[in-house]
């Protein structure tokens, strides 16, 4: 299979230092019924959190779910990983 073939698409919808701030989004968006994740992510000025929604299999997916996520609104960009 090509590398293509094994891409998942991503929301991000934000990156915070304050971990009530993502957590609010994370319900935000878990009570919207979109599968939201909370990721530790290190970094020189302490830890942050990342609220990222998906995987999706295709961008369409992941587009009506960033758009669905701007009418909460919140942030969302979509990524490919």
């Amino acid at each position: 299979p090509s590398a293509s073939a094994a891409a998942h698409y991503y929301v991000n919808v934000g990156l915070f230092a304050q971990a009530a701030n993502a957590q609010l989004a994370h319900a935000k968006l878990t009570a919207a019924g979109l599968p939201s994740v909370r990721q530790a992510v290190p970094s020189p000025q302490g830890q942050l959190t990342r609220v990222r929604v998906g995987p999706f299999g295709s961008p369409a997916q992941a587009k009506s779910a960033a758009e669905k996520i701007h009418s909460l609104q919140l942030d969302a960009v979509v990524i490919q990983q």
